[in-house]
């Protein structure tokens, strides 16, 4: 009994003296891991912490964390000092952490560990990576692991595909064997223009040996492939989104290319996350909340070899709504075709029910030269060219013209009013039948 007394009174005389430190030190140093501030998280740590951890593994370790993550904010709530494990100069508070990522929230038990500076008079953090997020220590990192799910896709009436994840191939330069004697011949090959190869190949930052992608599609000849390596290219077949009709239905199709900001702010794409490839025009656009795929994460805390310790977060991802269309690819390239190099547009609408077969607009764009990021040389080229080939021309209303007198002769010989034999005997380039159309003349 005496031996429990003594064990009480000095627990109580630990805590008392804990207590009569205050909080001093703790407050600020919670209230910076709440706004994300390591730097001045980094102003609070305990000597020992300062000792053992550069300022790089507290400070840029967590900004590129979080960055990677997507964290938005820290919210850390319900705090106590835990009196079990406090003791004289240390003082240990459990929290509840809660992390707002893009990925989704992160809630795990946070436990902070300080210790009494008497020269400073104040508590000092021992900070360690689970300050950063619960659950890590020295030997630990965070993995992302993503399970790629498949984009929806467009099929013609018939079921052939308009627009589908596909295997294709993607051509590019070798980094450090390509040259700027080797961009004339890359440009010529894979119908690039020498700027947006040079362009494609200033931008880019690859290790020696990897490849520079330059362009992708769902084919190229073999002939092609054939003399990549004489000009330090070289190709890789990867899963893609493939464009079977390329120019002919690029208007109507569209093609995929990586949100932007500002369209991650569009109520249209709420839930979107910023890595995610979206429709930019035509029907890939219109549909894309159908078509549109939600990749598996999985957020997890390893060990150094890769061995999983504990799981953050974990969605199971979602494919995307395959749509089946009205268009007849054969059809659609028909009418394409016949365009050729006009300045024009084709449709086909079958009468009887008023299905759309094709829609097509001239002169067009490669889809794929938009998807592999359209250089500002190569895009000025075509948004300047008088034929407008980025405009979707039958999206707009012209007059019919001569086109429709056919329409007025139908009706003429239904009504009985004329014959297949009537003639008549026209002066000039106006008619009318008599005053009593008033100033109406047919021209």
């Amino acid at each position: 009994m005496k031996k429990w007394k003594w064990s009480a009174l000095l627990l109580f005389a630990i805590l008392a003296l804990t207590s009569c430190r205050g909080d001093k030190g703790v407050d600020e140093t919670i209230e910076a891991i709440g706004k994300m501030d390591a730097e001045a998280v980094y102003t609070h740590l305990s000597p020992e912490a300062l000792e053992k951890y550069p300022k790089e593994q507290v400070v840029d370790r967590q900004k590129k964390i979080y960055s990677d993550l997507g964290v938005t904010a820290v919210n850390v709530e319900e705090i106590e000092t835990n009196k079990e494990e406090s003791s004289g100069d240390t003082r240990v508070v459990d929290a509840k952490v809660d992390l707002e990522t893009k990925y989704g929230p992160i809630s795990n038990d946070g436990k902070y560990q300080f210790t009494y500076d008497k020269e400073a008079g104040e508590w000092k953090l021992d900070w360690n990576p689970g300050v950063m997020i619960p659950g890590m220590d020295e030997n630990s990192v965070i993995r992302i692991q993503t399970k790629e799910m498949r984009r929806g896709s467009i099929f013609d009436r018939n079921g052939e595909p308009l627009a589908q994840d596909a295997e294709g191939i993607v051509v590019g330069a070798v980094a450090g064997s390509f040259t700027p004697e080797n961009i004339s011949e890359a440009a010529r090959l894979l119908g690039m223009t020498e700027e947006a190869v040079k362009e494609k190949i200033e931008n880019a930052n690859y290790g020696e040996g990897q490849l520079i992608p330059l362009i992708q599609r769902q084919s190229f000849r073999q002939e092609v492939l054939d003399q990549l390596a004489a000009n330090n290219l070289s190709y890789q077949k990867d899963f893609m989104r493939t464009y079977p009709l390329e120019e002919a239905a690029a208007h109507v199709i569209g093609y995929l290319g990586r949100i932007t900001a500002e369209e991650l702010e569009d109520e249209k794409f709420k839930g979107y996350q910023d890595t995610d490839l979206i429709g930019k025009r035509g029907l890939e656009n219109l549909y894309d909340n159908k078509l549109h795929n939600t990749n598996g994460i999985k957020i997890y805390i390893a060990d150094r070899g890769g061995e999983e310790i504990k799981t953050l977060i974990e969605t199971e991802g979602k494919d995307g709504e395959d749509i089946t269309t009205t268009l007849d690819s054969k059809a659609q390239r028909a009418v394409y075709e016949q365009l050729g190099n006009d300045d024009a547009a084709g449709a086909a609408i079958n009468p009887q029910s008023g299905d759309i077969l094709a829609l097509a607009s001239a002169p067009s764009f490669n889809p794929y030269e938009f998807m592999n990021g359209i250089g500002q040389e190569e895009y000025k080229k075509i948004s300047e060219d008088p034929k407008m080939p980025l405009l979707s021309k039958y999206q707009y209303t012209y007059s019919p013209g001569s086109t429709f007198k056919a329409l007025t002769a139908i009706v003429g010989l239904n009504e009985g009013v004329i014959t297949p034999q009537s003639t008549y005997n026209i002066q000039g380039k106006q008619w009318q039948k008599d005053s009593s159309w008033g100033g109406y003349r047919i021209s």
